[in-house]
């Protein structure tokens, strides 16, 4: 299991500054928990997934009060919304593509909004040296 991806994961159901600014962060959440257990669903002996159970179990409040609920959602497209304080609210459509056969694969794209590239492009104009 990839420690980095293992933090994040940890970080997303515990720190509340990450959704700062966020409508709905606690919904979005219990969301992310239960597409988790959609995934989860294809690979219940992976002890990759149990180790994330147990670990989320352990340090968050949320996941311990959502993962009894088994929630299950498979979603393909959606619209997406993300706060960052340097440039303000972000709007992305968000398109998942996963071969039936093969349940491990994703490819996740996420096309950004007109205003939305716009403000991206001047941030990272702005950071290059």
């Amino acid at each position: 299991m990839n420690f980095c991806a293992r933090a994040g994961n940890v970080l997303f159901l515990m720190d509340n500054k990450l959704g700062s600014g966020i409508k709905d962060w606690e919904a979005k959440r219990q969301i992310m928990i239960a597409r988790f257990r959609a995934d989860y669903g294809h690979f219940p002996n992976d002890p990759g997934f149990k180790e994330l159970i147990e670990e989320f179990m352990q340090k968050s409040r949320l996941f311990r009060e959502s993962w009894p609920m088994h929630d299950v959602q498979v979603v393909t497209d959606c619209h997406k919304r993300w706060y960052d304080p340097r440039i303000g609210e972000m709007e992305f459509e968000h398109v998942t593509l996963q071969p039936p056969t093969h349940p491990d694969l994703k490819i996740m794209i996420y096309t950004a909004s007109a205003d939305t590239a716009l403000r991206l492009g001047s941030l990272v104009s702005n950071q290059e040296c």
